[in-house]
């Protein structure tokens, strides 16, 4: 019997295989640089894949209790921060902004399309990941490389939540 190699390498996950074809946006546009872009989309993409897994587990009474929240559109497009003052705030306090941006994230993400409808939700998304973004080049200007970490730490979070 001949056998390949591959018949016994374990299967990529999907989300690893478009990792590696997807483009990466330049810093000016987003404020992630690849680095972060990467571990943003591999971060929430985990922290999905997690809470899709708890739900299916859940009883059907306890699933209410995951609902989306019934304004999420409207929460997510209130102003929870002004970039250019950012400066003005301690470290912990853009830390916590960090996090909460990023739970909104994963909460638009948590989602169906269909029911914000796939351009609502399309532009939410996108709006979290440009306050992701913000947030991000602004602790990278005041703590360097450590920023990454501190985004590493609110992504493994989510997956905890």
């Amino acid at each position: 019997m001949v056998t390949s190699a591959h018949a016994h390498a374990p299967a990529t996950p999907a989300w690893q295989r478009l990792d590696a074809t997807w483009q990466t946006l330049p810093d000016t546009t987003t404020g992630l640089d690849a680095a972060a872009q990467r571990l943003l989309r591999q971060g929430l993409t985990e922290a999905v894949g997690q809470r899709l897994r708890l739900l299916r587990t859940l009883a059907p009474e306890s699933l209410r209790l995951r609902e989306t929240r019934p304004h999420l559109a409207k929460y997510v497009r209130e102003r929870r921060f002004y970039a250019n003052l950012l400066r003005h705030y301690a470290l912990v306090e853009v830390q916590r902004m960090l996090r909460v941006e990023a739970a909104l994230a994963l909460e638009v993400l948590e989602t169906r399309p269909s029911k914000l409808g796939i351009t609502e939700w399309g532009a939410l998304l996108d709006l979290q990941c440009q306050r992701i973004g913000q947030l991000y080049a602004h602790l990278r200007e005041r703590v360097g490389t450590l920023a990454l970490e501190w985004l590493a730490g609110a992504l493994a979070g989510l997956a905890r939540a």
